[in-house]
């Protein structure tokens, strides 16, 4: 009886949480961002739209997008993935879980420009994100292009600490790297390890689902409700706004115009040579080669706490201009908020969360995105020429 116990259990658990599967899709917590079911299930919902970010879709801000679409106001409801740490890096790997599944589905991404402003992603923020349900999928996904491939095996292989928790995936990553029919022997007995393992992993997924139901509270609080609703972006939008005093706005622009520079070379050395850039390629060239249709997002820099430290206008445009250089060369629509650079009230305290009308922007994009207003850019043949 035991052994025939665990394969119905298996088979039984998404039938037991499908009522609850809008509840699970629209709210962030950990067992969605490591798991696999509930990501899937986002990916292949026509009227759902994933969203991968990191700490700003943890924070409690009014507008936020998964709160503001939750009822599904203009047709979709997001699926938001992802918490602090969850840099470039880790969403390649989110994203290469899914593998063909990808496929003419739209998703937006959310990125932080601290992650680019510092040399390397912290160990720290590997092991807290690592998912080897996620790493055995996409290294196990014969669909995948071998460079691809050897691509993320580089990237994995250069955060030893956290692959030393999982030496079976460990010790396959290092036999990928090796040559000759030793490696060969090697490669093939850890891929019967890992399919073991996996099996094993998604069944964990599935009982972390099904506890999710009672641990946020989603069960005994009603069937999921939908709230079509005819929605003024420019009034919302220009109601916040006027919070903002003109003074402010002014005092920003002129501290920008008054700035020298001087801060230039320490701002633009540490961005230009950060390995996040190589992070960022791998996760539109993952996108790129699943045929997905993603929208890349990017909050704007914070101008005015970056005016107090004299880095100029023109420094500040080297990100901007990067990141839709490097989305343009691929095809996929971008957008940067580099107009926003100096605005008060974007983003809370200057920092890189997003404020409520910096939200209000980016669901107003969300929503353009979603019913096909935002049209992709031609992919361009030549390198882009990042230099400011």
């Amino acid at each position: 009886m035991t052994i025939l116990f665990f394969p119905c259990l298996y088979f039984a658990i998404p039938y037991v949480v499908k009522p609850f599967m809008r509840d699970l899709m629209a709210r962030p917590y950990d067992e969605k961002d490591q798991g696999m079911h509930v990501q899937t299930e986002a990916v292949l919902r026509y009227d759902v739209m994933p969203v991968y970010g990191s700490s700003e879709l943890r924070n409690d801000v009014d507008m936020k997008g998964d709160e503001f679409f939750r009822q599904k106001p203009t047709g979709f409801q997001l699926c938001p993935v992802g918490a602090a740490g969850n840099t470039t890096l880790m969403m390649a790997q989110k994203i290469a879980a899914q593998g063909t599944a990808l496929k003419g589905q739209k998703i937006a991404f959310i990125i932080s420009h601290t992650w680019f402003r510092r040399p390397e992603t912290p160990s720290a923020h590997m092991e807290g994100n690592f998912s080897p349900l996620q790493v055995i999928s996409f290294l196990q996904d014969t669909a995948m292009d071998e460079k691809l491939r050897e691509r993320f095996v580089e990237r994995l292989t250069a955060y030893p600490k956290a692959m030393k928790e999982h030496p079976v995936i460990n010790a396959y990553l290092n036999s990928e790297k090796e040559e000759g029919w030793t490696a060969e022997v090697k490669t093939f007995a850890y891929d019967t390890a890992l399919r073991v393992k996996r099996t094993w992993y998604k069944f964990e997924d599935r009982l972390d689902v099904l506890e999710a139901l009672f641990k946020y509270e989603m069960v005994g609080h009603g069937r999921w409700s939908e709230k079509a609703r005819k929605l003024s972006w420019t009034r919302l939008i220009n109601e916040k706004e006027e919070e903002v005093p003109e003074a402010t706005e002014k005092l920003n622009e002129e501290m920008d115009r008054l700035n020298d520079g001087s801060g230039d070379e320490e701002f633009l050395g540490s961005m230009r040579n950060a390995k996040e850039w190589g992070d960022f390629a791998l996760l539109l060239d993952t996108l790129k080669f699943y045929g997905a249709k993603p929208l890349i997002i990017t909050v704007p820099l914070p101008g005015p706490s970056l005016n107090r430290r004299h880095v100029s206008r023109k420094a500040r445009d080297y990100y901007y201009h990067r990141i839709e250089s490097m989305c343009n060369e691929r095809g996929i629509p971008s957008e940067t908020f580099s107009d926003q650079d100096l605005a008060s009230g974007f983003l809370i305290n200057s920092g890189t969360h997003l404020e409520t009308k910096g939200w209000l922007y980016v669901n107003r994009l969300l929503d353009d995105f979603y019913h096909g207003r935002i049209a992709s850019p031609i992919a361009e043949n030549q390198p882009a020429e990042y230099q400011p």
